[in-house]
């Protein structure tokens, strides 16, 4: 009931956010650090990204999403960005919650069994955040031809990863037979 009550909490908070006029207040505030970066739109994606990392750190990503989600489109229409990608943004920046155990139902899942700490996650998930912060961004910001085909270079490098992987377990279940094959030969010549 906690998750319910959490994103249902959340979505209450993002609309009371809009209606006051305070996620128009933050987005102001985030497209100007955008734009003080220099960077164009990488710095407006990257200013969205951090920002829902950060309430994904300590809240749930669905949580996150739903707060940053009126933000992001605020920030999305005052910096002459695509908020199709500033969606992506958000989605990317509330689901990498890698540095916190309760960013995740999966991290909370095994913090308790596992024995981790919360310095595990920190220690472990950080590099990971920053690396996915940095790409992320870069890829959100190039022009859409290119960004699709980051898309589609994903894809066949996944399906190349794939077939090598099936490729790989079709070989070693054909070295298991034939050892099966070979010890039931081997038995015969002993009988």
């Amino acid at each position: 009931w906690f998750i319910f009550v959490t994103v249902g909490a959340s979505f209450g908070i993002g609309l009371a956010m809009t209606n006051s006029g305070l996620s128009n207040m933050i987005a102001v505030f985030i497209t100007n650090i955008g734009v003080a970066i220099g960077l164009k739109n990488a710095g407006v994606f990257g200013s969205i990204y951090f920002a829902t990392g950060l309430i994904s750190f300590i809240m749930t990503n669905n949580s996150a999403a739903a707060l940053m989600f009126p933000i992001a489109y605020q920030t999305a229409m005052l910096s002459g960005t695509d908020p199709v990608l500033m969606t992506y943004c958000v989605i990317f920046g509330a689901s990498a919650c890698y540095m916190s155990p309760f960013g995740y139902q999966c991290n909370l899942l095994v913090y308790g069994p596992g024995g981790y700490k919360t310095k595990d996650y920190i220690s472990f998930g950080t590099p990971l955040q920053l690396v996915l912060w940095i790409f992320s961004t870069l890829i959100l910001s190039l022009t859409e031809t290119l960004w699709y085909w980051v898309w589609i270079g994903s894809a066949a490098f996944f399906v190349v990863v794939a077939l090598f992987s099936i490729l790989d377990y079709c070989s070693y279940i054909k070295k298991i037979c034939c050892g099966i094959k070979n010890h039931r030969q081997h038995y015969n010549d002993i009988a």
